[in-house]
């Protein structure tokens, strides 16, 4: 069996994926991932099959652009990195699924050239969420709407919201992109009315549990929540862990900065953080790439690393401050720690408001980077009375549902169906 992963998105939308797909790889099936030529290294290194619909220089592009993490550049984003993948990866499915080999895809959204292809050729598949944004609900919906809409509107309000989303995708994205590429193919051009039908499926798995995000009655039945897809324990030990580790024997337990792996503007954040955690009298750690050598190497009691794996280096922390990223939040509740989060775009808000629900965290606008909010936040955070219970309490219930060995599970009993 080929089991075809498709991701794109940044670097933590592929290793959960990777998780997964480690638990099915066997002499009986072959993983392959279509995604950005960005992760080609560490998706074969895992012993995958890669095969690239979207180039290095693109990626690159899109997420150097601060508009991209702002919710006005959402649109473009989808326009510029993914509407162009929909050719490579149906063609890639269409000739797999030509050669008579049997075939079985896992995608998250319903707007992919996977997608299609499965539904022109009947190929069985399975949509693998990681983050409760993916569905929509009227009667509990995703934040910020919720807070935007008077909980007795919402039954009302809602369905016209949801309405207008379709048509300002078929507008945006089907008509001018994907019509003319079926008409390319020889595929019927897709209407309004076909929407709903693309946006069903017969097998939905997400990758959170229900303790972290109650499941709406109107969200779709056949949807199973797996929980999270959890990270080793064990890692090899590397030359940053051994420098991160020697500065909290020396420094104390530091504030952990972990602002996503595309994140563009890392000299700003740094000083941000580094007055943050002056302010507070706490030492900082911050993990990401393209920091400038003055900011990297000129703090004493703050240090600024490429990589560290996220898990082991949270568990020496006080405190994890990131952008509401669904991987970067499950590290930190496998570690147990505290966090604060400022979210950005795409899934982040949401992720944090139900983060902020699990009273082990809080959040700040990710456009403010003065240090008051965040030092007023970080201070009542840390100095609530249950916060130690409560972050056992929840590293427990995050370890005891391991989200990639039931999805590994759930797609292996697709596959004996199909």
């Amino acid at each position: 069996m080929n089991i075809v992963f498709y991701t794109l998105g940044t670097l933590g939308d592929v290793m959960p994926y990777v998780k997964v797909a480690k638990r099915l790889q066997s002499k009986k099936n072959r993983v392959i991932f279509l995604s950005n030529e960005v992760f080609r290294e560490y998706i074969t290194a895992h012993g995958f099959f890669f095969y690239p619909v979207s180039d290095r220089e693109t990626f690159n592009r899109v997420f150097s652009n601060p508009r991209t993490w702002t919710p006005e550049g959402v649109d473009d984003h989808v326009r510029e990195y993914h509407m162009p993948a929909y050719r490579p990866a149906y063609e890639y499915m269409r000739d797999l699924a030509g050669s008579g080999e049997k075939v079985l895809a896992v995608y998250q959204g319903s707007m992919n050239g996977v997608k299609m292809a499965c539904m022109e050729f009947g190929i069985p598949s399975v949509q693998l969420v990681l983050a409760p944004s993916a569905f929509h609900s009227s009667v509990d919906p995703c934040f910020p709407l919720r807070a935007q809409i008077a909980e007795k509107d919402r039954e009302a309000v809602m369905p016209i919201i949801e309405q207008k989303m379709r048509d300002k995708q078929y507008e945006l994205f089907i008509d001018p992109f994907v019509n003319p590429l079926r008409r390319e193919l020889g595929l019927s051009e897709w209407a309004r009315a076909d929407l709903e039908t693309m946006e069903s499926e017969t097998h939905r798995a997400a990758l959170f549990p229900e303790w972290f995000r109650p499941i709406p009655e109107d969200w779709p039945k056949e949807l199973k929540c797996l929980g999270f897809p959890l990270d080793e324990q064990k890692v090899r030990p590397t030359r940053p862990m051994h420098v991160f580790t020697e500065f909290c024997k020396q420094q104390g337990a530091p504030i952990v900065f972990a602002p996503g792996t595309a994140f563009g503007q890392s000299d700003r954040y740094v000083v941000w953080a580094q007055k943050a955690c002056a302010a507070l009298g706490k030492p900082g750690v911050f993990i990401g790439p393209n920091v400038s050598p003055e900011l990297k190497y000129g703090g004493r009691n703050f240090l600024c690393l490429d990589y560290l794996p996220f898990v082991q280096a949270f568990k020496h922390s006080c405190l994890v401050v990131h952008h509401g990223g669904i991987g970067t939040i499950v590290a930190a509740l496998q570690a147990g720690v505290p966090q604060i989060s400022r979210p950005l775009t795409f899934d982040q808000p949401d992720n944090s408001f139900w983060l902020y629900r699990l009273g082990i965290a809080n959040a700040v606008d990710s456009e403010d980077y003065g240090i008051e909010a965040f030092v007023e936040r970080a201070t009542e955070l840390l100095n609530l009375p249950t916060l130690t219970q409560d972050t056992k309490k929840y590293r427990k219930l995050t370890l005891k549902q391991d989200g990639a060995k039931f999805a590994a599970k759930y797609i292996n009993e697709v596959m004996a169906q199909a």
